[in-house]
């Protein structure tokens, strides 16, 4: 019987709350496929001085949950427009103002996705290493 992975979450409401041992279990290959997406990701924005300094990973059951990859956009703020823009949604381009002088903007700014292309290139192996650890994990 395959198993497709959808996310913790719905693992979790399909099987009710997930004992610690099960969490136990899948915990660490939840942070391997998050730190596997996470590489590849500082790797595409290694162009940036900031990006790959502020890209982190973590495992969590909670409701919005599983393999988390994220930006720090504290320690890099400009992570955001240069993943899908901010004119819209998937823009191929970004405005700003020049070093923050609000009368002159840029406005043909291209965008240089470096997070979803990463979790496009590394999602068969992340699942691959989560869908292992569920099938051990409820054959305890």
């Amino acid at each position: 019987m395959p198993i497709e992975m959808k996310g913790v979450s719905e693992l979790a409401t399909t099987f009710g709350r997930i004992p610690i041992e099960v969490r136990a279990e899948l915990r660490p290959a939840l942070l391997q496929a998050a730190n596997l997406i996470a590489t590849q990701a500082r790797a595409n924005s290694s162009w940036s001085s900031r990006i790959p300094g502020a890209i982190y990973a973590k495992a969590s059951f909670s409701v919005s949950g599983g393999a988390i990859v994220g930006v720090d956009q504290h320690k890099a703020p400009e992570a955001k427009v240069f993943e899908h823009g901010n004119i819209g949604r998937r823009e191929t381009i970004f405005r700003h103002p020049v070093f923050g002088h609000r009368e002159v903007w840029v406005g043909t700014q291209k965008v240089r996705p470096y997070l979803w292309p990463a979790v496009e290139a590394k999602k068969p192996e992340a699942l691959g290493l989560i869908a292992a650890a569920v099938r051990k994990a409820t054959t305890l």
